[in-house]
């Protein structure tokens, strides 16, 4: 939305006042409940990884960076 209200030239506020009352007219006035609720986790990129020495001598690789998304569903 902040996008949109660059193109259009017009401040946050605008941009969001318009989008609420076009959500307010759209959506029902009395919301469901929630019968199921997920959590859905997506990688982003490649996992990273170095090798380290392990507690027994040898070596492993540990995880550096793993980028994950998480959002509800």
């Amino acid at each position: 939305m902040v996008q949109d209200a660059r193109d259009f030239e017009v401040s946050w506020p605008v941009a969001n006042t318009a989008f609420t009352a076009a959500a307010e007219a759209a959506l029902p006035k009395d919301t469901p409940p929630v019968t199921h609720l997920g959590i859905d986790e997506t990688r982003r990129g490649k996992a990273k990884f170095r090798l380290v020495e392990a507690p027994d001598g040898g070596e492993i690789w540990e995880v550096v960076a793993d980028r994950r998304h998480v959002g509800l569903v």
